[in-house]
Parts: C-alpha cells; sequence; structure tokens
C-alpha cells in the first residue's frame, strides 16, 4: 500500500481534505473532499468519515494555523546548530513578545546565512491553549496529526515548487494573507480580515495596494500574483488582469493538474507533510503536544528502539567501569606521589597518616614563624584582592572576568555600566587601597551596547615610602 499525505484545511466550518498517496516517493493520484461542521464532535467525524478505514503508519498529516494565532518575528544568530538555536530562542524571544514565552510553543525556520558570520531565522511562537484547541477534534477521532504549521508559511512550503517568487494570495472565508515568496521562502506578509461582504471591487482594490507595498519594501516589482482559496473567483481574477497584474493558480504535476483554488490550501499542506521535505519549517506539534500514538503502531520500531537501549546500557556501563578502574590507579599513583613529596619536603616527619591534614597544620606552622620573623604577610595576591574589593563602590556592578597578581602590580579585566563607572572605580582605588597608580590601558562598549569592557594596571606602594 502506498504512503498517504494528508493535507488538512479549517476554513471558517468548512473542512477541506486533500489525500496526496505516492508510489515509490513519487505522487500518484490526488483526491479532495469537503465536508460543514459546527463542533469539534462533528469535526472528528467528519475527518474518520473522509479518511475511512483505518489508519496506516504510512500515513502523514498535516494542517495550518491561522496567522493571526501566532507571533511571527526575525531573530539573528552568529551560529546555525539547530540544537543552538533551539536553546537561545527562548531567550530571544522573551522581550519581542506580547505575552509570558513559557505560555507558548515555539519553533523556528530553516537558518538562512546573512552577513559577517550571522545567521538569520524566522522564528514563531503560539499559546499553548491554541495548540491544544487545535489538537483536540484529532485526538478524539484518534487521528496521528504529525504537523502543526503557521499560515502562510505551511502553505508556502507545500507550493516550494510551484511558487518559487511571487506574491502568494491565500483568500479564505475569515481571512487572507497575502506573502511575498522570495527563493522558495516567505520574507514577509500582511494579513487581512474578510466578512462575507468583503468582494469585488474593493477586496482587489486592497489586495493590489498590500502587494505593492510588499514589492516596494522588498525593493522588488511585476512579481506574479498566485491566488489560491475559496474567496478566489473568476472575476477576481479578471479585475486583477485587467489592472496589468500577472494572475496565475498554482497547478500540480499529476494527471490532472487542475485543482480548484479553494482546494490548493489542502493540497499544499499534504506537499508539506512529505518527510521527504529536508528544509526545517515551524512545527508546534511539540513540547506537552508532541505525537506521542505513534510509538505504539510498530512493534519492529519498538524492539529496535529496545536492542538499542539495552546496547548503549551495558555500553555505558562497560565505560563507567573503565573510568573507575582508571581512576582508582590514577588515585593511588597520586597518593603514592604525595607520599614521597612530603617525605622530601619534611623528612625528619615520621608518622604519616592523613597527608591534605598534615600538610595544611605544617604550612599554618610556618605563617606563625613568618608572623613572629616581622615579614609582610599583607603583600599576597589574596590580600591585594580583599583591599580592591573593600575599595569598590557599593553602588556601582562590577563583573571582573581576569585578575592577574605580580611582583609588579595588578591587572584587572572586567565589565562594568558606563565609562563613568570606570573613573569611579579608578578613584576609588587611588583612595582605598596601597597602590598609588591606577591607569586604565583599556576601556570600549560592548557589541550589544549594554556593558563597557575595561583593563586597569595597578602598581603598588614600594617599600619604604617610595613612590
Amino acid at each position: 500500500m502506498g504512503k498517504r499525505l494528508i493535507g488538512i484545511d479549517l476554513d471558517a466550518g468548512i473542512l477541506r481534505l486533500a489525500i496526496l498517496t505516492q508510489e515509490k516517493g513519487s505522487p500518484d493520484s490526488l483526491s479532495l473532499a469537503e465536508r460543514a461542521y459546527d463542533n469539534d464532535e462533528e469535526l472528528a467525524a467528519a475527518l474518520k468519515e473522509l479518511l475511512g478505514g483505518e489508519l496506516h503508519y504510512g500515513n502523514r498529516f498535516a494542517t495550518v494555523l491561522p496567522a493571526r494565532d501566532g507571533f511571527v518575528r526575525r531573530l539573528s544568530f552568529p551560529f546555525s546548530d539547530p540544537k543552538k538555536i533551539t536553546a537561545a530562542l527562548g531567550f530571544e524571544l522573551t522581550s519581542q513578545l506580547p505575552l509570558a514565552v513559557e505560555t507558548c510553543i515555539t519553533d523556528f525556520q530553516q537558518p538562512v546565512a546573512g552577513p559577517e558570520n550571522t545567521f538569520a531565522v524566522t522564528a514563531g511562537a503560539v499559546r499553548q491553549e491554541t495548540v491544544a484547541a487545535c489538537l483536540a477534534p484529532f485526538d478524539a477521532g484518534q487521528i496521528p496529526l504529525q504537523y502543526i504549521d503557521l499560515a502562510p508559511f505551511g502553505y508556502a512550503m507545500g507550493l516550494r515548487h510551484q511558487v518559487p517568487d511571487g506574491v502568494l494570495i491565500c483568500l479564505k472565508r475569515q481571512e487572507a494573507t497575502i506573502s511575498l515568496i522570495l527563493e522558495q521562502r516567505v520574507v514577509d506578509y500582511r494579513i487581512l480580515s474578510l466578512s462575507p461582504a468583503t468582494i469585488g471591487e474593493s477586496l482587489a482594490q486592497t489586495l493590489l495596494i498590500e502587494c505593492t507595498a510588499l514589492q516596494k519594501k522588498a525593493d522588488r516589482e511585476d512579481l506574479p500574483l498566485y491566488l489560491i482559496g475559496s474567496k478566489v473567483t473568476p472575476a477576481l481574477q479578471h479585475r486583477l488582469q485587467q489592472t496589468g497584474q500577472k494572475v496565475r493558480i498554482p497547478a500540480f504535476p499529476l494527471e490532472d493538474d487542475t485543482v480548484d483554488p479553494a482546494f490548493i490550501p489542502a493540497v499544499s499542506l499534504a506537499y508539506r507533510a512529505d518527510k521527504a521535505v529536508k528544509e526545517k519549517g515551524f512545527n508546534f506539534r511539540s513540547g506537552p503536544f508532541a505525537i506521542k500514538s505513534q510509538w505504539g503502531i510498530t512493534r519492529k520500531n519498538l524492539i529496535a528502539a529496545a536492542a538499542v537501549l539495552v546496547l548503549m546500557v551495558l555500553s555505558l556501563a562497560g565505560s563507567a567501569y573503565l573510568n573507575y578502574a582508571s581512576r582508582a590507579q590514577r588515585v593511588e599513583s597520586l597518593q603514592s606521589e604525595m607520599v614521597r613529596a612530603y617525605k622530601q619536603t619534611f623528612p625528619n616527619s615520621t608518622a604519616i597518616v592523613d597527608i591534605p591534614l598534615q600538610l595544611q597544620g605544617k604550612v599554618t606552622e610556618l605563617r606563625k614563624k613568618l608572623t613572629l620573623f616581622g615579614l609582610d604577610n599583607q603583600r599576597t595576591p589574596l590580600a591585594a584582592l580583599q583591599q580592591i574589593s573593600a575599595a569598590m563602590p557599593a553602588d556601582i556592578t562590577v563583573d571582573i572576568r581576569e585578575f592577574t597578581y605580580t611582583e609588579d602590580g595588578v591587572r584587572l579585566e572586567g565589565q562594568t555600566s558606563s565609562f563613568d563607572a570606570i573613573n569611579r572605580i579608578a578613584k576609588s582605588l587611588e583612595k582605598g587601597t596601597a597602590f598609588t597608580e591606577i591607569q586604565i590601558s583599556d576601556a570600549k562598549m560592548s557589541l550589544d551596547g549594554s556593558r563597557v569592557d575595561f583593563r586597569l594596571n595597578l602598581t603598588p606602594a614600594r617599600q619604604g615610602g617610595a613612590q
């Protein structure tokens, strides 16, 4: 049996289904269906009816959330590793969303290389309750929905071969999205609210205004307009063509490549569901909503996973034992080295019980002797650090990254809030420490403009009062 790719498009009470059957990795046939529904129960029943029969492991389902339900932001990162982007995504979106990022499901699209070793990332966030509401009828019908994308990005990914460059206009019963697509990617888009009265000349005029604005913003012009959705009519096409626009309806490489514009969103989602698509797109079926029902579809996968797990456990156990044996041998070697070093340093000692504790006692004894001999025990790195810490202004935040102590002085490297703070730190150190000269050798603003990196050289007072 061939693999079925199923696109599910919900249009304000109308369910449109596109089932694309693949044989040996190539599209073979396309079937379309439509049903009206009033609530989640009717939607679940309509889905089961239109799908018919038992669901198979090869079935792949995809749908989209309305564009108004998502928050899309353009971010820039100095790396393209998906794991690193996933780790940093929440922090970057925290200050850019009108709600707490913890209440959302987030995802991102394929990074695009930019200037100066940066990567542009299109990130999206959707409220968790929105994803839960979308999944409710599918869970009720026990339908394993694999992909929840966001309009218009899901449509554009499914139509990447039909719309490489152009303006994709999706007109549905309550929402219209106008997307500028360049090199098979959505680079900008507009959302319009529609009503049953939004038809005719006024709709055509509004679409032309938004299309022109998108193209001018990207310094492009005369791009073809691709129309999809249930509110696309021959009259609308004619009005747009009368203005000199190149108006097209996407076609598909099947026996009958003529698909009604109302079903094209569902067909594009069927192509979006293909696992052969390597480019990463939005999928908000993640986190607490990650699909779990597929685990029980085939026992072979479970057996293979269990076998791999057993091998991993055995490998980890063997590695842990070898690591423990190596560390035990190392500890024994270090213990012997400590005994040898202790005997060489303190040849008159006879009893050796706890070498670290005995060394600590010897150090304490030597410190007491130094004090009796009148030697200066304040000229130490710890004493210098204590003096510097005590002299720092209490109202200034300082992050010391490097502390270098030598006989000639001390070098401090760190960050603070402003250049004025650096000057105050230097003056405070001159007054409150045993250092006679404080030199600011470097001070510069950080890349993000929030902090100032600095370097200070501190020259200590010489013995006998000489400067």
